[in-house]
């Protein structure tokens, strides 16, 4: 039976085995921030750019490596007994593991990111004589660019599961071919329903195909692939539940 005592027990495990790592990573992404805040000409200023430009960007190569590493300790079959001997339903690891990696991640950056933005902005002001305005995430891109960095952390999330040696190389592989594939296949569908050259076009997870809207005759494809691009973390997240069902060690 779910318990949400076992849920926060096996989530502090998960803060408490990774927090070294993880805030070695985090700190390495601050540095860049805080050299996004400056441009550099024969002097150091603050520059008028938005540091909060790439943030999501961010967020997801940390989604991507924390996903990576969080099933770390199934790599070793020593390792994968004592995971599996931890009092807590394969619901509850998952679960934890997936907050950790999607909530607790996107949070953690927020504040952190900002208290130092705050900071440098603050530091700033006193000793310049011009105000510089505090500066925020796009917030009318931001659920957009959410939805892109869950897509991203499902799909490596799924390939920490699945693979048990090199999960991120094996994972991108697969993304590669996976777009290479995608790609060939589109564009024999393009020249043999149209009679032109070529097509411009491009996919993004979080508005699905773009360039083909004009092209009525492909309505129902960008549709289907649009909501394909909705099912697919779900389906990840699944999978990646089933398989820390059924592993063997």
């Amino acid at each position: 039976m779910f318990s949400f005592k076992r849920l926060n027990t096996q989530f502090n495990i998960l803060v408490g085995q990774h927090a070294a790592r993880h805030s070695v990573a985090l700190a390495a992404l601050l540095v860049y921030f805080i050299f996004t805040h400056f441009t550099f000409t024969p002097s150091l200023v603050l520059s008028d750019n938005n540091p909060f430009d790439n943030f999501f960007n961010l967020v997801a190569l940390a989604a991507i490596g924390f996903s990576i590493d969080i099933f770390r300790t199934l790599r070793s079959r020593t390792a994968g007994i004592y995971y599996q001997m931890i009092p807590a339903t394969v619901t509850e690891k998952w679960l934890a593991a997936l907050l950790y990696t999607t909530l607790f991640t996107v949070v953690v950056f927020f504040v952190t990111f900002w208290l130092v933005h705050a900071f440098v902005i603050t530091g700033a002001n006193i000793v310049d004589p011009i105000n510089h305005a505090y500066q925020f995430p796009e917030w009318s891109n931001a659920w957009n660019e959410c939805k892109v960095v869950l897509f991203l952390q499902s799909i490596f999330f799924f390939g920490a599961v699945l693979f048990r040696k090199n999960p991120f190389l094996k994972t991108a592989l697969i993304m590669l071919g996976t777009m290479v594939l995608f790609s060939i296949i589109m564009g024999l569908i393009i020249k043999h329903q149209i009679d032109v050259e070529s097509v411009s076009f491009s996919f993004d997870s979080s508005k699905g195909i773009q360039g083909l809207e004009l092209l009525e005759q492909f309505e129902n494809l960008v549709k289907t692939l649009s909501v394909l691009s909705w099912i697919l973390p779900f389906a990840c997240w699944a999978g990646s539940w089933y398989r820390l069902k059924t592993i063997q060690h």
